[in-house]
Protein backbone atom coordinates (compact mmCIF):
# COMPACT_ATOMS: atom_id res chain seq x y z
CA UNK A 1 0.00 0.00 0.00
CA UNK A 2 1.21 3.50 -0.77
CA UNK A 3 0.91 6.63 1.40
CA UNK A 4 -2.37 7.72 -0.20
CA UNK A 5 -3.98 4.30 0.41
CA UNK A 6 -2.79 4.15 4.03
CA UNK A 7 -3.88 7.72 4.71
CA UNK A 8 -7.42 7.09 3.39
CA UNK A 9 -7.87 3.92 5.46
CA UNK A 10 -6.43 5.57 8.59
CA UNK A 11 -8.64 8.67 8.35
CA UNK A 12 -11.77 6.59 7.75
CA UNK A 13 -10.89 4.34 10.68
CA UNK A 14 -10.24 7.29 13.02
CA UNK A 15 -13.51 8.98 12.08
CA UNK A 16 -15.40 5.71 12.55
CA UNK A 17 -13.96 5.49 16.07
CA UNK A 18 -14.64 9.14 16.98
CA UNK A 19 -16.83 11.32 14.76
CA UNK A 20 -15.96 14.47 16.76
CA UNK A 21 -12.32 14.21 15.82
CA UNK A 22 -10.67 17.04 13.88
CA UNK A 23 -8.05 15.78 11.43
CA UNK A 24 -5.26 17.78 9.81
CA UNK A 25 -2.85 16.64 7.10
CA UNK A 26 0.81 17.54 6.64
CA UNK A 27 1.29 19.96 9.56
CA UNK A 28 4.71 21.37 10.44
CA UNK A 29 5.99 20.34 13.88
CA UNK A 30 9.39 21.87 14.45
CA UNK A 31 11.68 20.68 11.66
CA UNK A 32 9.42 17.76 10.73
CA UNK A 33 6.04 17.35 9.09
CA UNK A 34 3.29 15.40 10.82
CA UNK A 35 1.44 13.23 8.31
CA UNK A 36 -1.87 13.16 10.22
CA UNK A 37 -2.73 15.20 13.31
CA UNK A 38 -5.90 14.29 15.22
CA UNK A 39 -7.39 16.70 17.74
CA UNK A 40 -9.92 15.68 20.37
CA UNK A 41 -9.41 15.73 24.13
CA UNK A 42 -5.73 15.13 23.36
CA UNK A 43 -3.39 15.86 20.47
CA UNK A 44 -2.32 12.75 18.53
CA UNK A 45 0.27 12.48 15.77
CA UNK A 46 0.43 9.75 13.14
CA UNK A 47 3.62 9.18 11.13
CA UNK A 48 2.98 7.11 8.00
CA UNK A 49 5.54 4.74 6.51
CA UNK A 50 4.09 3.06 3.45
CA UNK A 51 5.49 -0.13 1.96
CA UNK A 52 7.61 2.10 -0.30
CA UNK A 53 9.10 4.29 2.49
CA UNK A 54 12.36 3.90 4.40
CA UNK A 55 13.04 4.69 8.05
CA UNK A 56 15.91 7.11 7.33
CA UNK A 57 14.25 10.16 8.95
CA UNK A 58 12.30 8.29 11.62
CA UNK A 59 14.57 9.09 14.58
CA UNK A 60 14.29 12.83 13.90
CA UNK A 61 10.54 12.51 13.37
CA UNK A 62 10.11 10.59 16.64
CA UNK A 63 11.92 13.37 18.53
CA UNK A 64 9.69 16.05 16.97
CA UNK A 65 6.47 14.11 17.59
CA UNK A 66 7.44 13.52 21.23
CA UNK A 67 7.75 17.27 21.78
CA UNK A 68 4.34 18.16 20.30
CA UNK A 69 1.89 15.30 20.88
CA UNK A 70 0.15 13.64 23.82
CA UNK A 71 0.01 10.37 21.85
CA UNK A 72 2.05 9.18 18.89
CA UNK A 73 1.58 6.37 16.40
CA UNK A 74 3.68 4.94 13.62
CA UNK A 75 1.37 3.80 10.83
CA UNK A 76 2.90 1.24 8.51
CA UNK A 77 2.13 -0.84 5.48
CA UNK A 78 2.16 -4.60 5.95
CA UNK A 79 5.67 -5.08 4.51
CA UNK A 80 7.18 -3.20 7.49
CA UNK A 81 5.33 -5.20 10.15
CA UNK A 82 8.11 -7.56 11.23
CA UNK A 83 10.91 -5.02 11.49
CA UNK A 84 9.30 -1.94 12.98
CA UNK A 85 8.60 -2.23 16.70
CA UNK A 86 12.25 -1.71 17.71
CA UNK A 87 12.40 1.55 15.73
CA UNK A 88 10.00 3.50 17.97
CA UNK A 89 9.81 4.16 21.72
CA UNK A 90 7.70 1.88 23.92
CA UNK A 91 5.12 4.64 24.54
CA UNK A 92 4.33 4.91 20.82
CA UNK A 93 1.49 2.94 19.27
CA UNK A 94 2.01 0.95 16.10
CA UNK A 95 -0.73 0.64 13.51
CA UNK A 96 -0.43 -1.69 10.54
CA UNK A 97 -2.77 -1.10 7.61
CA UNK A 98 -3.61 -4.20 5.62
CA UNK A 99 -5.91 -4.63 2.68
CA UNK A 100 -7.99 -7.79 3.03
CA UNK A 101 -11.21 -9.19 1.59
CA UNK A 102 -12.94 -9.20 4.98
CA UNK A 103 -13.13 -6.31 7.41
CA UNK A 104 -11.52 -6.71 10.80
CA UNK A 105 -9.16 -4.93 13.14
CA UNK A 106 -7.14 -6.66 15.82
CA UNK A 107 -6.17 -4.63 18.86
CA UNK A 108 -3.47 -5.40 21.39
CA UNK A 109 -1.53 -3.26 23.85
CA UNK A 110 0.94 -1.91 21.34
CA UNK A 111 -0.07 -3.18 17.97
CA UNK A 112 -3.22 -2.35 16.05
CA UNK A 113 -3.92 -3.99 12.72
CA UNK A 114 -6.53 -2.22 10.66
CA UNK A 115 -7.89 -4.19 7.77
CA UNK A 116 -10.29 -2.41 5.51
CA UNK A 117 -12.82 -3.98 3.21
CA UNK A 118 -16.12 -2.66 1.97
CA UNK A 119 -15.69 0.45 4.14
CA UNK A 120 -16.39 -1.44 7.39
CA UNK A 121 -14.26 -1.91 10.48
CA UNK A 122 -14.53 -4.47 13.25
CA UNK A 123 -12.35 -4.41 16.36
CA UNK A 124 -11.34 -7.54 18.21
CA UNK A 125 -9.19 -7.52 21.35
CA UNK A 126 -6.48 -10.14 21.51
Amino acid sequence: MNDKDIRAVLVNYLLAQNGDLRIYHEKAIGESICDIMAVSSCLTGYEIKSNLDSFTRLERQVNAYNRYFDRCYLVIGESHRKRTSDKIPAHWGLICIQNRKTASAALSVRFIVVEMALGAYKTQTK
